[in-house]
């Protein structure tokens, strides 16, 4: 478990690497082919606008490249299942 000033990570990096793995290298956001190595870990809600004492599960973060967590910044970005939930 991970603990930074107003935030705390309560998720195991066995499952982060389950996590990893299951892209097979491919960034969920882009679709590219980077390899597992390569992705990076995203706060799909990012630390900066986090509320003090929020807690993130494995659900919380998800592996993208770089360019893509780059280009995320600060943005909310909605998990591809919340937003098929929220259309329907």
């Amino acid at each position: 478990m991970k603990e930074y000033n107003k935030i705390r990570e309560v998720y195991t990096s066995k499952e982060w690497v389950e996590k990893v793995n299951a892209t097979k290298g491919i960034c969920p956001n882009c679709n590219k082919y980077i390899g597992v190595i390569n992705l990076t870990l995203d706060h799909i809600h990012p630390i900066s606008k986090a509320e003090k004492g929020r807690i993130y599960t494995i659900k919380d973060v998800q592996p993208l490249c770089m360019k893509c967590n780059s280009t995320k910044k600060d943005k909310l970005q909605i998990p591809s299942e919340t937003a098929l939930i929220l259309h329907k």
